[in-house]
């Protein structure tokens, strides 16, 4: 976690009452501003707008108590830790102090109930600090004890004025071990638990702090570094390394590194052999520094300031690095730059390299005093943080005034700091912010502590004093559809016949594997990529579903198959926070393999969509696009894709977006479709049998003079290729994807048609205002699936109120099953026409994403 803990008063004996309070995040508490308090029903994560909250929970009693972090695992669940004073009361579960104040721990699942509440205190004041998860789902609390606690059977008494100590429990709520650092003087203000599954725990000292049989000595106020293995075995504890009167301490993990800030007051340091001084007649500055795994320092930065600089939080990933945040007044100098204050104190973000190279200074400026509070990366590299403010503060063109004397503000920055969304955090007090944390959906969960009520993304929850509280809120990028794409040369991420990707053995039925897709082999790190998926040796009939890591896995199936058959689908997918996805085989065994072909993310430097009614490019039946012969065997064609006059896709294109089509190749064979004049990746775009005819979704990225090469591996075939769209730099289609939902279904009814597809006559299919997709789309990206079809047939896709194009969108024999991804622009009244060339067939379509105009 990322900032030091706010103090709270002990409160004074009284009755116990609930303060528990759930919300809904209804369509009406944006324009009233309030929910009323009682219990209510949680509005189910999937039935929340973007930006809206989805689920919120208070904690407290009858004093003042606090949430003091948030953390959340793989599976959507939140974990909650804070003090309490006497009693409290959480989701209809009491607690008592064993105590005048103690610290807790809560586990609450994805729709918001509390699944476990447990309390960390003994006999005098005690006090949470934050809350962490290894990679097996134990969870470590934080903080500081006074007097005497009993924890797992274990006593432990504290030396001086209170003691720093971490907590472990495994996921179901069992107490497992305590460690603590003791001293004369001493504050723990932060944990973090590393790649490597160890825990550090970081505060200040004065003298001397001790854990186990080590110590370290200061003769002024410190920092100390205490790290344990998941055992509760002490690997070391470290002093910051200078009595440079240190402070304001928060630490984050950066692999196996543990990063941490640390402000200065009057006198300068030096940490590892770097010094980092406090210049002439300034009070603080600060420095991060990063310790390996080993206790030794690996790299340390300062941030410089000429009057004040105060830092409340820090952030890290391997593919962003770290991010500090804080106040400051004067300047304030990171590297090669300097800021200056424009109000009273204002809130900064500076940005290292996972290096430690000082790579962005940012300031947040508002008319008061401002504080970045909260910083954290979500799924698409964007930064999210919370930001305190005393006056008005102008984000992407919203401007935010203060309730009471202070508020937070919620905002997602962009890659470069462009603003994609922002929302007040409000109440009458103070309203601390001191939890954020995201999902692996991209669910923003927010934590702090309010007097009363608090105001969440426009919707109030009520408490019943100064009490914590803890809110989902639905990933707001999807509301202004902020990802844009950046092709790359096709990079296979997976093959599970030879290891690529940490699989070597194949998909057993009903079996789910977790999958790097992104931040690996060169692929950059996004919010979605698009995957040409592809299924060998199936030992039976069988479907894969593609989901994010850590969401549940949709009704809906990416690529179809039967026994023995080899093929390949596109797909569009939403990743989990590391670059993560589910996949899953329903029956039988069969190999998988997954190229990266591009990824989405929210950078305004890459490339926009731009949908166009389909365009036949190249068919060698006729000579179309230059080639009236079929493609022979390993001999690549070189294709004109961007600049074709009456094609739509303009010379500048940076990638197109084909439905490729191959028509009774000789012998099973597969096509490769890459930028021409760069090298033939390892990968496959379409496989297909002996004399079937099949066609897949290519998003390729533009070579050499607007052209890309395709190749066929075997024997010889008839290639054919319609355009759909495009991207580009000059375009204006921004894209958020969805988890998959369904819009047709012909077997059941759904979206309208409860009978088979007959032949050659059109049918209107709505497909915008409906499975998460807004009325406004330009464009939507569908999974279209031939189910049972009785004769050998195509469908072809098309915006409703245009002609139907010489197109074909999916290929299909008689009795099979038979998907492929299409990208369509959407017509009159939000919806696309499809029609099946030939007999009858049901036909479902799942949406998977959408784009901007």
């Amino acid at each position: 976690m990322s900032r030091p803990p706010t103090p709270h008063p002990p409160g004074r004996p009284g009755t116990a009452r609930s303060s528990s309070r759930r919300l809904r995040a209804v369509a009406v508490a944006a324009a009233l501003g309030v929910v009323a308090a009682g219990p209510l029903t949680p509005t189910p994560a999937s039935a929340a707008p973007p930006g809206s909250v989805s689920w919120g929970l208070g904690a407290g009693g009858v004093s003042s108590d606090s949430i003091e972090d948030v953390a959340v695992d793989a599976a959507g669940n939140t974990y909650v830790t804070g003090t309490f004073v006497l009693n409290m009361s959480m989701d209809g579960t009491n607690q008592a102090a064993n105590g005048n104040a103690d610290a807790f721990v809560a586990k609450v699942d994805g729709a918001g109930n509390l699944v476990w509440l447990r309390k960390v205190g003994g006999a005098s004041n005690d006090r949470a600090v934050g809350v962490e998860l290894d990679s097996s789902g134990n969870v470590y609390v934080g903080g500081y004890f006074r007097s005497t606690m009993t924890f797992a059977g274990q006593n432990v008494t504290a030396s001086g004025d209170g003691d720093g100590f971490v907590a472990k429990f495994d996921g179901g709520g069992t107490a497992q071990w305590i460690r603590t650092v003791s001293g004369p003087s001493d504050q723990p203000t932060d944990l973090a638990v590393t790649s490597d599954g160890d825990v550090t725990l970081v505060g200040t000292f004065n003298g001397s702090a001790s854990s186990g049989a080590a110590s370290v000595t200061s003769s002024s106020v410190d920092v100390y570094l205490a790290r344990w293995a998941g055992t509760g075995a002490l690997r070391w504890l470290r002093s910051g390394g200078s009595p440079a009167g240190e402070d304001s301490v928060s630490v984050t993990s950066l692999g196996a590194q543990a990063v941490v800030v640390a402000g200065q007051q009057g006198q300068s340091g030096s940490y590892g052999g770097v010094a980092v001084p406090v210049p002439q007649g300034t009070s603080r500055s600060l420095a991060v520094v990063a310790y390996g795994a080993d206790g030794n320092v690996a790299w340390a930065r300062p941030l410089l300031g000429t009057a004040t600089v105060i830092p409340v939080t820090i952030t890290a990933n391997p593919y962003q690095g770290v991010v500090v945040g804080g106040t400051f007044s004067g300047q304030l100098t990171s590297g090669s730059r300097t800021v200056t204050d424009a109000g009273t104190t204002d809130a900064f973000l500076a940005a290292f390299s996972p290096l430690g190279q000082p790579s962005r200074l940012d300031v947040v400026s508002g008319t008061g005093s401002d504080m970045v509070t909260n910083a954290t990366f979500d799924e698409a590299g964007n930064l999210v943080t919370t930001v305190r403010i005393t006056g008005t503060l102008a984000l992407g063109g919203v401007a935010h005034a203060p309730q009471g004397p202070a508020d937070q503000v919620l905002v997602v920055f962009g890659p470069s700091r462009d603003v994609l969304w922002s929302s007040r955090i409000a109440g009458p007090g103070q309203d601390p912010v001191n939890g954020l944390v995201i999902a692996p959906d991209g669910d923003l969960v927010v934590g702090g502590t309010s007097d009363g009520e608090v105001s969440i993304a426009g919707t109030t929850l009520t408490l019943s004093g100064t009490d914590g509280w803890v809110a989902r809120v639905e990933d707001p990028t999807l509301a202004t559809a902020a990802l844009r794409y950046r092709s790359i040369a096709p990079v296979r991420v997976l093959d599970s016949r030879n290891g690529t990707g940490g699989v070597s053995t194949p998909w057993g039925p009903g079996t789910t594997r977790s999958v790097k897709v992104s931040g690996t082999l060169g692929v950059p790190v996004g919010a979605a990529v698009v995957l040409n998926l592809t299924i060998t040796q199936p030992s039976a009939a069988t479907h894969l579903t593609v989901s994010p890591t850590g969401t549940p896995r949709p009704s809906a199936s990416n690529l179809n198959v039967v026994a023995g058959q080899t093929a390949a689908n596109l797909v569009v997918a939403r990743v989990s926070g590391q670059g993560f996805v589910d996949i899953y085989n329903n029956a039988g065994a069969a190999h998988v393999v997954a190229d990266v072909v591009g990824v989405f993310q929210a950078d305004v430097t890459q490339s926009e969509y731009v949908g166009i009614a389909p365009r036949r490019l190249l068919d060698s039946r006729n000579g179309t696009g230059g080639f009236a012969t079929p493609w022979p065997e390993l001999t690549p064609r070189d294709v004109t894709v961007a600049g074709v006059p009456g094609s739509g896709v303009p010379a500048g294109a940076t990638a197109v977006v084909l439905n490729v089509t191959i028509e009774n190749p000789s012998e099973a064979t597969h096509l490769t479709v890459w930028p021409t004049g760069t090298s033939k990746p390892t990968a496959s775009n379409l496989n297909v049998a002996a004399d079937e005819t099949r066609a897949n979704l290519v998003v390729a990225k533009v070579g050499a003079a607007g052209k890309v090469s395709i190749a066929n591996n075997s024997g010889t075939a008839n290639v054919i290729a319609d355009a759909v769209g495009y991207f580009t730099t000059a375009g204006t289609g921004l894209f958020a994807p969805l988890s998959p939902a369904r819009v047709l279904d012909t077997r059941d009814g759904t979206g309208t048609f409860g009978t088979p597809f007959p032949a050659a006559t059109p049918r209107s299919v709505k497909v915008a205002g409906v499975g998460g997709v807004p009325a406004s789309a330009s464009s939507v990206v569908l999974n279209v699936t031939a189910v049972s079809p009785g004769a050998a047939s195509h469908l072809t896709v098309w915006p409703t109120g245009q002609v139907e194009p010489l197109a074909s969108t999916l290929n299909f024999p008689a009795g099979a099953t038979v998907p492929n991804l299409v990208v369509a622009k959407v017509g009159t009244g939000g919806r696309v026409d499809i029609v099946n060339n030939t007999g009858s067939t049901h036909v479902v379509v799942d949406v998977v994403g959408w784009t901007t105009a």
